[in-house]
């Protein structure tokens, strides 16, 4: 069956239940347990993602298969700006294989997107990161309790290149998340956050999300290689540093999603910030500046003297607030 549109030959390999969308061919991504594909809304002439869980694949029995899709089915309800619209979902019992439709985000997944763009100002960084917590706080505050994704990583977050805007996905899975934690011993402490239902978890989960968008370095909740180092990296930024650390480090309560959008990473006014980075600069001038004058080096206020300075502190200049690329080599 051909449509005009899709994928370069318009060859539709599934139908949906109620006729309105279909899927193509193309393999947009593959996860852990789910295949994704491209798939069209012939209602409304608009790109979808279609995902399909293969129970076979994933050794899932009948009952297992139910309990993801009412999860899945419970995703249907959330409606918020940076959340993953999900549109339609069920399960083909021949098939033994669950299937569900959400929206598509072309420019992909934040971890690529990303590591696409690797010099990045704060800004953007604040700005995605406002977003998450938004999503967060929404889950958080369902009228039937906490919503935990438990597994919130730059790959399951999703952005929009032409705006900026960003949603997180792959929600309403605890079922096979639990399966993922079992599988992974190494996961230890964080797992038991997980399946005991704690906001402490997507907490730490959304800190290091953002130390990933400063370092360029992949994280994921089960496994965290260097990340004293990493942390220590962004240290450099002082507001950036106690902000990632508040997220990451348990001194006590863990702060809400409400809580840490007030945090001083996103409330301190930019020009603050950049008055701070152009006093550092200044005091690194004047200590290179008295260092070299004890080395007999320059002749104090020769013109040749004052020509090497004013280059210096263009230079040093340079390295203002957020031009600082956060990135982790080696």
């Amino acid at each position: 069956m051909s449509v005009n549109g899709g994928d370069d030959d318009g060859v539709v390999e599934q139908e949906g239940l109620l006729g309105r969308y279909v899927r193509y061919g193309e393999l947009l991504g593959r996860g852990r347990f789910k295949a994704v594909y491209r798939g069209f809304d012939e209602k409304q002439g608009t790109d979808v993602a279609w995902a399909k869980i293969d129970g076979n694949e994933n050794d899932l029995t009948k009952e297992e298969m139910e309990q993801v899709l009412r999860e899945v089915e419970d995703g249907q309800k959330l409606k918020h700006d940076n959340i993953i619209k999900y549109h339609l979902a069920w399960l083909d019992y021949d098939a033994h294989c669950i299937n569900f439709i959400t929206e598509l985000f072309t420019s992909g997944n934040l971890r690529d997107y990303r590591m696409k763009h690797k010099h990045l100002g704060m800004k953007a960084i604040r700005k995605w990161g406002k977003q998450l917590l938004a999503g967060l706080e929404y889950l958080h505050n369902q009228d039937d309790g906490p919503l935990i994704h438990g597994d919130l990583r730059c790959d399951k977050i999703y952005i929009n290149g032409h705006t900026g805007d960003i949603k997180i996905g792959d929600l309403g899975l605890s079922t096979l998340l639990e399966r993922r934690y079992r599988e992974k011993a190494e996961s230890g402490d964080y797992s038991n956050l997980v399946q005991a239902n704690k906001i402490m978890a997507d907490v730490y989960c959304f800190g290091l999300c953002m130390l990933e968008l400063m370092t360029l370095e992949p994280l994921d909740p089960t496994k965290q290689p260097q990340l004293d180092e990493l942390l220590e990296s962004v240290a450099k930024t002082p507001v950036a540093y106690n902000f990632v650390k508040r997220c990451l480090v348990n001194e006590g309560r863990t702060p809400t999603a409400a809580e840490l959008m007030a945090d001083e990473f996103f409330t301190r006014p930019e020009e603050e910030e950049r008055k701070e980075s152009s006093s550092m600069s200044r005091s690194k001038s004047q200590t290179l500046r008295s260092s070299m004058d004890l080395q007999g080096v320059g002749g104090g206020d020769s013109e040749a003297d004052q020509d090497f300075s004013s280059d210096l502190n263009k230079t040093l200049g340079s390295l203002k607030g957020d031009q600082f690329q956060f990135r982790v080599e080696g």
